[in-house]
């Protein structure tokens, strides 16, 4: 899970040239009937597109299609081009997202559990919680 902020701009830009390397790289978004369109470029090439550590060059291409089937039902499809790295574009991601509306999404980063566990065994020093970190 990435916590950092993505910005997908909404209002016609293009890609500027010259963009640097980012993280999330620069996103640009746009309406094609019921479907959201996500078109990212510039993304660093020492990041991953997976958890399985797949790798890609400074020439990735990324586009997501988001589109709302009914009420409670989302549908995303990724297509990745990097013209340097594979053969050719393909599709790697398509998922159906469910809408639970009595459910509420709690926030949190990779190894968070670690540091909740340390911290559940903080002790009370002079009145004053302290986390105690095993050495």
């Amino acid at each position: 899970m990435n916590p950092l902020p993505r910005i997908i701009y909404t209002d016609g830009r293009e890609h500027p040239d010259g963009y640097p390397e980012t993280f999330n790289g620069h996103s640009v978004g746009r309406w094609e009937k019921g479907t959201f369109v996500i078109d990212t470029v510039a993304l660093d090439p020492v990041t991953w597109i997976d958890d399985a550590g797949t790798p890609h060059s400074d020439a990735m291409h990324i586009v997501e299609r988001l589109r709302r089937v009914n009420l409670t039902t989302l549908s995303v499809s990724v297509e990745f081009n990097d013209p340097k790295t594979f053969t050719r574009p393909w599709t790697g991601i398509k998922k159906t997202f469910k809408l639970y509306p009595d459910w509420e999404y709690i926030p949190g980063i990779a190894c968070e559990d670690r540091f909740k566990a340390e911290f559940e065994k903080r002790t009370v020093d002079k009145g004053n919680d302290r986390v105690v970190l095993p050495r």
